[in-house]
């Protein structure tokens, strides 16, 4: 609470309604969120699962942070102790990663409701008043009630879109099966991660403004004239900006199946399971390849510039980066390799990728020391004593 109240990163105007949902979380968990730790540790079947809770062991991390404050002896040794297990770190992380993206997703959510609410009373009105006055003179025109189910529609998408994603970062548990397994330990898989995200991706779009016009006219109009002639130039316009329109929004619907296809288990730069149903039993990155495609269809009829396509191709060579450090993290999971072996696509069905790359990865990646983890003092809750 104090972060998202105090810091002057998150007082801006643009996190204002971050700040009101965040406010009414809290009081949410002071009310329940002692009779949920009480329930589930009643109906826990083993007691070896209190120990790979997260929030246990950052309970204990907390605790042992205290005692250095209080100038205890053996707390720092202890400290860094279990700094250096990987449950530890995966506990962290994951942290890291919920209050990151938590205030991100919610911001959007309450920004695609407010578009959603303002298109969708305004396509009622036109769609009924397309119907009454069809066929009369000065009747509605096609692209005026398209054009505003277009734009309901595409808020629709990504509200289903982020609120599944807010659940998954909000509300990982055992009873959900949703908790992280592991997180990317790498700063690579952060980094292509981070870029795409506020404020980051502020830097990257400064270098990369493939949506901002250069001066011109678009490339589409220019089409529209070969097409249309000099009388026709402005049906040919309106067919090509429709035709693009609702290949973003299909694109963009098979975004939002593989956001489904998670359920609760959305999270990036995590590990919650091999998910291998809906888009990710034809290709392994749905989501990727459908909102880079999204991207050209839905900018392309802006475009007036070489160096759009330029600033374009080298988002989609960062998604290419995220969808490889992302299954560099993944393959460390023998599961994630025999998913591999069974779906070979990458991005494009039917085309196989180059994969004993990180099968070998996986083969020489060093296993968890069992026998010291099993022997160590900070799973049987003594670490931080």
């Amino acid at each position: 609470m104090p972060l998202f109240c105090r810091h002057p990163f998150y007082t801006s105007q643009y996190y204002e309604n971050w700040r009101i949902t965040v406010s009414y979380l809290y009081l949410v968990y002071l009310f329940l969120g002692l009779p949920y730790s009480v329930l589930t540790n009643l109906l826990r079947p083993r007691r070896v699962e209190d120990r790979q809770d997260p929030c246990f062991t950052l309970m204990l991390i907390f605790r042992a942070v205290f005692r250095l404050m209080a100038c205890r002896r053996a707390a720092r040794a202890r400290l860094q102790a279990a700094l250096k297990n990987g449950q530890t770190r995966t506990a962290l992380l994951d942290l890291v990663v919920k209050i990151f993206f938590l205030p991100i997703m919610t911001t959007f959510l309450f920004i695609e409701c407010g578009g959603f609410f303002s298109s969708f009373p305004a396509l009622l009105k036109t769609a009924g008043d397309f119907y009454l006055k069809s066929g009369q003179p000065g009747g509605v025109p096609f692209a005026q009630p398209f054009n505003l189910f277009y734009s309901s529609a595409y808020h629709a998408i990504f509200i289903i879109d982020v609120g599944l994603s807010i659940i998954g970062y909000a509300c990982s548990s055992r009873w959900l099966g949703n908790k992280s397994r592991s997180v990317d330990p790498y700063f690579t898989g952060w980094l292509a991660a981070l870029i795409c995200y506020p404020p980051f991706n502020g830097i990257t779009s400064n270098y990369l403004p493939y949506n901002q016009a250069f001066g011109g006219e678009p490339y589409t109009v220019l089409l529209a004239g070969l097409i249309g002639g000099a009388a026709g130039t402005e049906a040919a316009l309106s067919a090509i900006d429709t035709a693009l329109k609702i290949m973003t929004l299909f694109a963009f619907s098979i975004y939002v199946w593989a956001t489904m296809a998670f359920g609760l288990r959305f999270s990036n730069l995590t590990h919650r399971g091999i998910i291998s149903r809906g888009p990710y039993a034809y290709i392994r990155h749905p989501a990727f390849v459908a909102k880079n495609i999204a991207w050209w269809t839905e900018n392309l009829r802006n475009f007036s510039s070489p160096w759009q396509f330029v600033f374009l191709a080298v988002w989609n060579y960062i998604y290419y980066l995220r969808a490889v450090t992302e299954e560099r993290h993944l393959g460390m999971d023998p599961r994630y390799i025999e998913y591999m072996n069974r779906v070979k696509s990458r991005f494009i069905p039917g085309v196989f990728s180059d994969i004993p790359s990180l099968i070998e990865h996986s083969r020489h990646t060093p296993e968890p020391k069992k026998s010291k983890e099993r022997n160590s003092r900070f799973q049987i809750n003594s670490k931080f004593q």
